[in-house]
């Protein structure tokens, strides 16, 4: 194995290791806002009380997916 192969082999691996990380904060961001965005679409509750986006207000699991895509770009940009 010469030193460019290596190089590039080891390169590789803290890419891997942050997209792995990127999913699970989204996931994570996603269980833990899918409830409280279920409970609201249930009982009329906007759990957005602050004016919607470009595209108005979308359904529950859109909303939560944009709001877990957020705080997953949030934790990565800090």
């Amino acid at each position: 194995m010469d030193i460019a192969t290596h190089q590039n082999s080891s390169s590789h691996a803290p890419r891997r290791n942050e997209a792995l990380i990127g999913r699970l904060i989204f996931a994570v961001s996603f269980a833990l806002l899918l409830p409280v965005a279920l409970v609201a679409a249930a009982t009329g509750w906007r759990w957005q009380p602050w004016a919607p986006g470009a595209h108005g207000y979308r359904p529950v699991l859109s909303e939560t997916r944009l709001k877990a895509i957020t705080i997953t770009a949030m934790v990565f940009s800090a």
